[in-house]
């Protein structure tokens, strides 16, 4: 399979292929590098049938501060890898998939993320997502900012397309990651709600819609205001309707199956496909 996760076995792997293949850069969180499960990245390698070249430098639970501020542990490396080709390469796309674990998780329990519903028995659902929440998502795009304005400058990929995608709804429940049929753990999202009050399955789906709303609008106000940066709507791809996302699709309260990970590739492929930003 035509992936690497560092740059050396990336360069051996450019060697060793015989045709000129498609060079894609991948940076992001579990959603295309979860271990167990046939992620983003891996759907897009059987999409190449041997011709992508795929550097992944994601690994799970990383934030969008340490993959793309300046100060970020990751920001160096990727950075590198954009910049020229004396140290790194000229990419046909950069795909991120950075905030899930700016807003999900541990993450919910800070001050001001949700607000009780015992509280605020008035408010309803997506009414309970806290200021601290907004400003996150405010600090999320500004590090997609910070990799858009260093693309802008790069000598070799200024016109390189940078894509990311808007997670997909969710039904909240107490589903941790599956090993061997085995959970670990309990989710990510319902049982950070429970303790805010927040015990309704519907008031729950709702909170998560509009939690994954305002990320959405900040990345299309970014879309808006850069050239050659894509936000593919990916948040109905795993639901029936506007309200009821599809079980079937999802391996745990988060991360979709292979079905669900093969579903929201292909939309991110037709997407690319319109503004023609997938390889030819």
């Amino acid at each position: 399979m035509p992936q690497t996760n560092t740059a050396s076995a990336f360069f051996t792997l450019l060697q060793d292929m015989h045709t000129k293949p498609k060079r894609i850069l991948v940076e992001g969180d579990s959603w295309v590098s979860h271990p167990l499960l046939a992620n983003i990245t891996a759907q897009f390698d059987q999409f190449g049938k041997g011709n992508f070249a795929i550097l992944n430098l994601a690994q799970p639970g990383d934030t969008a501060g340490c993959m793309l501020s300046k100060e970020g542990r990751q920001f160096k490396e990727l950075s590198g890898l954009i910049f020229n080709e004396q140290f790194g390469y000229k990419w046909n796309f950069i795909f991120i998939s950075a905030a899930g674990n700016d807003i999900v998780g541990k993450d919910l329990e800070k001050e001001g993320m949700l607000l009780d519903k015992r509280e605020h028995p008035n408010l309803q659902g997506h009414q309970l997502i806290g200021q601290t929440f907004r400003d996150t998502i405010t600090s999320v795009a500004g590090d997609y900012q910070n990799l858009i304005d260093f693309r802008n400058n790069s000598e070799a990929n200024a016109e390189t397309p940078i894509i990311t995608h808007a997670y997909s709804y969710l039904i909240p429940r107490m589903v941790g990651t599956k090993v061997f049929g085995a959970s670990l753990g309990d989710g990510w999202v319902q049982r950070y709600l429970k303790p805010k009050g927040i015990v309704d399955p519907e008031e729950q789906k709702d909170v998560v819609r509009g939690m994954l709303d305002t990320y959405y609008e900040a990345m299309i106000s970014l879309q808006n205001n850069n050239r050659n940066f894509l936000i593919v709507d990916t948040r109905l791809t795993l639901s029936l309707t506007a309200t009821q996302p599809k079980l079937a699709w999802w391996h745990d309260e988060i991360h979709p199956n292979y079905t669900g990970f093969k579903k929201v590739a292909e939309a991110i492929r037709e997407k690319m496909r319109e503004v023609d930003f997938w390889p030819k």
